[in-house]
């Protein structure tokens, strides 16, 4: 059951962040990720000790980048896996129309490394950065339908915190986050727990707010940016 002192201790915007994502994102959706990371994790750790003692504590991080990369592949399909041009750096991502999400991990003490993947799909988020929505940012890796499809998507990550850098005590993440970044990655719009995610599902409070569709959501961070231009 999620902690409803941290969901009120959200600034409004973010409740809104939330409210959408809920809207959104099927549930089952999300529970169903969590579960096959966890599974991952345990089965990457086990495996590592087992055939690659010797290097278990470097090959665990990318092993279980590329579990979860499996993991988008077998619940949403081939086409979730996806490459950049002209490099073909691969990553997977899963779009309904509303949401895009993707996936990344990092150590407790470790901030991800700009890459090129990343930007292109949270260069969506400018969408709730009136500010700075200028679609000319996306000329050179989208076309106009796919320019139309933007303006109605927010992009999320799922943030999976590595538990040690030891292998033998990471057989589960420390912790898995929902993040919706900054068209930039400099920060965050939203930073919490899947847990508080999942916990909202069915919450009356949040049910109790206005549907939030993308033109609702638009306004709410419009007026957020009047409010901070103010100050």
């Amino acid at each position: 059951m999620v902690d409803r002192s941290k969901f009120e201790r959200l600034n409004e915007s973010q409740q809104r962040i939330v409210k959408f994502i809920v809207d959104n994102l099927d549930k089952e959706v999300l529970e169903q990720l969590e579960n096959a990371i966890h599974v991952e994790y345990a089965r990457d750790v086990s495996y590592a000790l087992e055939h690659r003692p010797d290097v278990a504590n470097r090959a665990k991080p990318q092993m279980h980048r590329y579990a979860v990369d499996q993991v988008f592949v077998n619940m949403f399909g081939p086409d979730a896996l996806q490459s950049t041009e002209p490099k073909g750096e691969y990553y997977t991502i899963y779009s309904n129309g509303s949401i895009s999400m993707s996936h990344c991990e990092a150590h407790t003490d470790e901030k991800k490394r700009p890459a090129k993947h990343r930007k292109k799909m949270a260069k969506k988020n400018e969408v709730i950065e009136p500010h700075q929505l200028r679609f000319e940012h996306f000329d050179d890796i989208l076309d106009n339908t796919q320019k139309s499809a933007v303006k109605n998507t927010i992009h999320i990550a799922l943030y999976i915190l590595h538990k040690s850098k030891i292998a033998s005590d990471a057989t589960e993440p420390e912790g898995i986050y929902v993040a919706v970044p900054y068209s930039d990655w400099t920060d965050y719009h939203l930073f919490v727990s899947l847990q508080l995610i999942l916990g909202m599902y069915g919450n009356e409070e949040l049910e109790a707010m206005e549907d939030m569709a993308m033109p609702a959501l638009k306004d709410v961070m419009i007026d957020r940016e009047k409010d901070i231009f103010k100050r």
